[in-house]
């Protein structure tokens, strides 16, 4: 499996190609629900129960229910989406640049109890069709890293947000050296925001 290239240097197109033409490698062999690491606690064993965490964490912090309607910003192959929708009842839309994600998503959500609540498309999550004000909760896991400028991304999240919507962010950053000691400089990142 190839790294991601640069995001210096990387067009919205790269992006696209690089997952459509690896994807293969990460669903042999990472995982068939997600590309994401996961949350890792002391008791957690592997990797399917990091990505599990993470799902549980999204519902939660985010206090998604049923009348919810969500954007997950960086869907992948859609395994937290179609966790969300089965586990609240909640409406999601993945989105993802990924032409392969897009079919791969709706395959399995096509296979969903929460089929009629999941909908997935190719967009870019700083720039999408979606009208002002349409989400109550919106989340990205480990996706946000690759908007070019994250104030694009924060301005699209709070376009697309209804009043009061919240907004939750899991992803690595590297901080720059100095700006946090060692042992934090590798360290993930979870932000809730609240939509005013």
């Amino acid at each position: 499996m190839t790294t991601p290239p640069n995001r210096q240097f990387v067009r919205n197109e790269d992006i696209e190609r690089y997952y459509d033409t690896q994807q293969i490698f990460y669903t042999l062999f990472w995982s068939r629900t997600a590309l994401h690491y996961g949350l890792w606690y002391e008791n957690t064993k592997s990797l399917t129960e990091a990505v599990l965490n993470t799902n549980k964490f999204i519902v939660e912090a985010l206090n998604i229910g049923a009348d919810d309607r969500v954007l997950d910003a960086g869907c992948g192959v859609g395994g937290t989406s179609i966790y969300v929708a089965e586990a609240t009842g909640a409406t999601v839309d993945g989105i993802t640049l990924s032409t392969r994600q897009v079919r791969i998503a709706k395959r399995r959500a096509a296979k969903s109890s929460a089929s009629r609540s999941l909908n997935f498309s190719r967009e870019n999550f700083t720039r999408t069709r979606f009208k002002e004000e349409t989400f109550s909760k919106l989340f990205g896991v480990e996706s946000v890293c690759y908007a070019h400028r994250k104030s694009d991304f924060l301005r699209e999240a709070h376009r697309v947000m209804k009043p009061r919507g919240v907004v939750a962010i899991i992803d690595l950053f590297l901080a720059k050296s100095g700006d946090l000691p060692q042992d934090n400089r590798r360290l993930g990142n979870s932000t809730i925001l609240n939509s005013t």
